[in-house]
This record gives C-alpha cells, sequence and structure tokens, in this order.
C-alpha cells in the first residue's frame, strides 16, 4: 500500500470497543454525532461493536427513534456474530448453566431497604449474591461467594440462562472472562480480561478452537471472516487507538485504511507533557510512521505527540457536539451556576471537584454545583456532598441528551459559568 491519497466514495467504518447506549457519553456519543454527519453529507456509514453487549438491538432502536442515530447507519456486533452460529453437534462441552439449577436447594433473603438485591444462603453460608435490574425482574447479575469472598460473577439472559461468567483470583481481580450461545455452548475465552494485549481462545460450532494473542488479532479475524467484503479496500476509523495489531493487519490483508482515533489525554498522571503515557496507547503511538491517519482532540495534544514520537499524518479534530436543540433563547442570567458534565467515573476524579466547590462556596453563598452524568462513581459522589455539608449546593441532575445546552455558558445566557474535570474530558465541549 503507497502513501498516494486516493479518492474513496465507499462505506467508513466506526469500530467500536465499548458499549453503544443511548445514555452514552463521550466515545459512543461521538461515534453517533460522527454518523449522523457522515449521513448528511451523503457518506455511508456503519458502525462496528467488538464488546460484550446483549441488549444492543434494544438499545440500537432507542438511539435512532431518539433520532441520535440515522435508520440507515447499520450496527454489527462481533459477539452477535459469533455467538449466533449455528451448532454442528448435539452436545457439547463446558456447557453453562440455568439460574435455577444455581439456586436450588438454597435459602433466599430479600433486602428489606432494596427488594432488587437478593441474598442467597446453603444451610448458614452465605454464597450467593443477585442483583436485579428492578425487584421480581430480570437479572442484572450474581456473585458466586466462597468463604465470604467472590470466585465467579454470572451474567443471565432473559431466559434465565446463563451467558457470561468472570471468574476471579484470590485478589478478587478478573482472571478468565467465558461468554456463552443462548444454548449454553462456550464460544469465546478472554485469559487476561484486564490487560489490553490479553490472548483469547475463539471456540468454533464444531469445537475446534482459534487462539488469538492480542485483541486486535480477534478484531482482524472477526472482520476478515464475518465481514471481508466490508473491509476489503475500505476506510475504518479505529475509536479509541486500540486494536493495533489486527487493524494494521487488514491494511495488507485487505488493503483496508485505518484512521486511529483518541477520545482524551494519550498521558497518564497530571496530563502534562513528560508524563508517562498510558500503557494501552504506548505501542500505538510509537508506530505513528506506519499509519495511515492519528486524529488527535487538540493542537496542543498533536505537538506533545510530534515531540515525543515524530511527525506523522496527524490531524487535529476536536470532538463534534449535536446542536439540534440549541435555542438562543433570551433570559436572566443565573449568577452563581456552575456546570460540569462527565462520566461519572474514577479518572475524572469529581470527588476532588466536590471538595474544592465546598471551600468555593464559603466565599460564594449564591454560588451553586450542576453535576450532569452518570456512571459508577454516582453514590461515592453523593456521599462526599453530604460529607461536605454541599446538599442543595452540589446536585446531582443526572443524564442529559443534549450536553450543550446544559453545559455551554455560549448558548444559554443564563449560565454563569463551567467547570472542567480536572482530567481532559472527552465530550468534545471544551
Amino acid at each position: 500500500m503507497t502513501n498516494e491519497r486516493l479518492p474513496y466514495a465507499g462505506p467508513i467504518g466506526m469500530i467500536l470497543p465499548g458499549a453503544l447506549v443511548r445514555t452514552g457519553a463521550g466515545l459512543a456519543r461521538s461515534v453517533m454525532n460522527r454518523s449522523s454527519a457522515f449521513t448528511r453529507r451523503g457518506i455511508s456509514n456503519y458502525i462496528l461493536v467488538d464488546a460484550w453487549q446483549p441488549n444492543l438491538e434494544e438499545q440500537v432502536a432507542l438511539i435512532k427513534a431518539d433520532g441520535l442515530l440515522p435508520e440507515s447507519t447499520d450496527v454489527l456486533s462481533m459477539h452477535r456474530d459469533f455467538a449466533n452460529e449455528p451448532e454442528q453437534k448435539s452436545g457439547f462441552e463446558f456447557e453453562s448453566m440455568q439460574f435455577a439449577d444455581y439456586i436450588e436447594g438454597l435459602r433466599k433473603e430479600v433486602d428489606p431497604a432494596r427488594p432488587e438485591i437478593e441474598r442467597y444462603y446453603a444451610g448458614g453460608k452465605y454464597v450467593l449474591f443477585v442483583a436485579r435490574e428492578q425487584a421480581g425482574r430480570k437479572i442484572g447479575f450474581a456473585d458466586h461467594l466462597r468463604e465470604g469472598s467472590r470466585y465467579k460473577r454470572s451474567y443471565f439472559n432473559g431466559q434465565g440462562r446463563e451467558v457470561r461468567a468472570i471468574l476471579y483470583d484470590e485478589d478478587n481481580r478478573p482472571s478468565v472472562d467465558e461468554y456463552f450461545t443462548v444454548s449454553g455452548r462456550r464460544y469465546l475465552i478472554s485469559h487476561e480480561p484486564l490487560s489490553t494485549r490479553g490472548s483469547y481462545t475463539f471456540l468454533k460450532p464444531d469445537l475446534t478452537t482459534v487462539k488469538f494473542e492480542t485483541p486486535g488479532h480477534l478484531a482482524h479475524y472477526w472482520l476478515t471472516t464475518y465481514h471481508s467484503e466490508l473491509v476489503t479496500d475500505a476506510v475504518l476509523i479505529s475509536e479509541y487507538a486500540t486494536r493495533l495489531h489486527g487493524l494494521q493487519q487488514l491494511r495488507i490483508t485487505n488493503n483496508c485504511r485505518v484512521v486511529y482515533t483518541l477520545h482524551s489525554s494519550h498521558l497518564g498522571g497530571s496530563h502534562r507533557f513528560g508524563d508517562p503515557v498510558k500503557p494501552e496507547l504506548k505501542e500505538t503511538l510509537e508506530s505513528i510512521a506506519n499509519m495511515d491517519a492519528l486524529v488527535v482532540l487538540t493542537p496542543q495534544q498533536r505537538l506533545d505527540i510530534i515531540k515525543e514520537y515524530g511527525n506523522g499524518n496527524i490531524r487535529s479534530i476536536p470532538h463534534s457536539v449535536s446542536m439540534r436543540a440549541i435555542e438562543r433563547g433570551e433570559g436572566m442570567r443565573e449568577r452563581g451556576l456552575i456546570v460540569m458534565l462527565g462520566r461519572l467515573s474514577p479518572e475524572k476524579q469529581i470527588t476532588s471537584v466536590v471538595q474544592q466547590f465546598a471551600k468555593l462556596a464559603k466565599e460564594f453563598p449564591q454560588a451553586v454545583l450542576e453535576i450532569w452524568g452518570i456512571g459508577p462513581e454516582e453514590s461515592k459522589i453523593a456521599k462526599m456532598i453530604e460529607e461536605t455539608a454541599m446538599v442543595g449546593r452540589v446536585k446531582l441532575m443526572g443524564f442529559t441528551a443534549e450536553p450543550l445546552i446544559q453545559y455551554c455558558p455560549f448558548w444559554k445566557p443564563w449560565r454563569k459559568g463551567a467547570c472542567r474535570s480536572p482530567m481532559i474530558s472527552s465530550t468534545g465541549l471544551e
């Protein structure tokens, strides 16, 4: 493949290493916005999801119904392709279990304060923790306990069949991640779930196996085996610059150009030049000279990467933001209101924001902080709000489908100001 620029009129694929959800922020939201932008310009496009997402069809329907994704955009799933292979043998090893089999003979206790939580006991021993989506409804997950320690987490489909099982080591770290078809056949094993370079084993319906050294090699197998025509003489955008080995191999096997993108800072620590690069991106950035293109968020990030790794086809393109619901309304300015938006996750350090706001609030009694977003840190942030006596002045607002309306003071004149996380955000609003 030469570096000559050629006109390209075919569809553009976006490979997403995470879930595509209606309430998604950052990565997923950028993919939706990009797909909409492509479609408006008459460029056909599709999304490739290689993360395990059992409710993908339901989420895509909701996203399209909300107008967040064009009806013409196809969404393809690696796990759906792997799991939907027709069975070729009547019996198979490693059959997964039904939820009913796990709880047979156990005593159930429902948490009186949270009826969606169930605990199961064998004699006097606590052996199973179950979290349902709602009381009496579909199971979210079930944790298996031995001597008070978790050794396995199971996920079930709507019929109660175990479709995923994560095994844990003595330090409560995931050691093996297994995936099952709806009939119970194990089809994929992740041998190092926490590693971005962990190996995989794919079990075919005839029970033969294929081993892959990295997630990139697994992605290459998926794309060339199930969607070869789609990725031949094509262009792919790798959302977040991972899957390097497999996607670079696509350039050779399928003449497929790959554009890698960064959705946040490539640096760890305090995100200053000279800080260590995130481990999962080190090998990717060292391969810049061999890439078709790399897209980063800001001009400064581009310069930092060039200084560290040399030049290449590196472009700076900030994230897109939907403008469809923006109104330039007139209104009274709400003085003292600060708005923050982002996923409520540890790397955003939102508890630190609450602590710093509490100091500010002493000097400015009219100041109020709204935090928009959802995520695993919500209860921890709520606790910090209580501990700093900021209840009523720091408000958890939940998810918003229109972040610019809530965040940007330039479009809503009554917004006083905007607060950013200590971490570089991927919302495209900075």
